[in-house]
């Protein structure tokens, strides 16, 4: 969740599970798992969702946040899933305009632009998601 607050930058706010990445950005509060509530909180605050494909975590920042998610699958091709369904999910909500995603086959930079158009992410922000899709493909 990208939260903006009173001081230069935004505070990047990461529920990770058992996940050890280490995070080069340097307003960031990682946490292993949320309580609901804390959760349901980020998101109503949120100027932008970024998520994997799960639907429960999809249907969450529909419902309380005002801006699409920007979903990026976990792919079976990475080892990151036993398949591709979220893939499949991605792309049927894609179709039906609830959110925006991001495949190997999509303009990774339109849809970032586009999305920056909408939410107004920051130039550097969206440089670092750019490069780093660019290293996806």
């Amino acid at each position: 969740f990208m939260a903006k607050n009173g001081r230069k930058g935004e505070l990047l706010i990461a529920q990770v599970g058992p996940s050890h990445y280490q995070f080069r950005y340097p307003r960031v509060k990682v946490f292993p798992e949320l309580p609901f509530d804390k959760f349901v909180g980020y998101l109503k605050r949120a100027r932008l969702v970024i998520t994997h494909g799960g639907p429960a975590t999809i249907f969450l920042a529909l419902e309380f946040n005002k801006h699409k998610p920007l979903v990026i699958p976990r792919r079976r091709e990475f080892g990151e899933h036993v398949n591709n369904h979220q893939v499949y999910f991605a792309q049927f909500l894609r179709k039906k305009k609830l959110i925006e995603f991001f495949s190997l086959s999509s303009s990774w930079q339109l849809v970032l632009q586009k999305h920056n158009m909408k939410n107004r992410l920051s130039p550097a922000l969206l440089k670092k998601l750019i490069l780093y899709t660019e290293k996806l493909k």
